[in-house]
């Protein structure tokens, strides 16, 4: 005779890690691990601080050397005549291939009087 096997019912995990069901609050041992763990915290912190602290004790502060500035000579100023089929993005592409040329389209722009491009109008590209 063959013997079947009856399938076990077993009982629903509880998940909510140490929290019954009946007064919301966690277990005391729950308590206790969560106290272990935050004074472990506190402690690694305060060991951390101090070592830091004290690393940086036996050190003398010298205070920063004074930054000297050489005045550089002007550069001469640079000149872009504008050719027919020219804009001012085309321009600051031109001069500024990589990256974004919106600031270097607004001083050209003011360097430009505010006006249309002619053919043959001289831009200051150091403005």
């Amino acid at each position: 005779m063959i013997a079947i096997a009856r399938p076990r019912v077993i009982a629903p995990l509880n998940l909510r890690g140490g929290w019954p069901t009946d007064r919301g609050q966690p277990s005391a041992a729950v308590r206790r691990w969560r106290a272990v763990l935050v004074m472990s915290a506190i402690a690694v912190c305060g060991t951390l601080l101090g070592a830091g602290s004290l690393a940086g004790a036996g050190q003398a502060t010298e205070p920063p050397a004074p930054v000297v500035t050489a005045a550089l000579p002007p550069s001469p100023a640079r000149v872009h005549i504008v050719q027919p089929g020219d804009t001012l993005w085309s321009v600051a592409r031109g001069l500024q291939p990589d990256g974004d040329v919106r600031p270097l389209v607004a001083r050209l722009r003011a360097s430009s009087g505010e006006g249309q491009l002619v053919p043959g109008q001289r831009l200051r590209l150091d403005a």
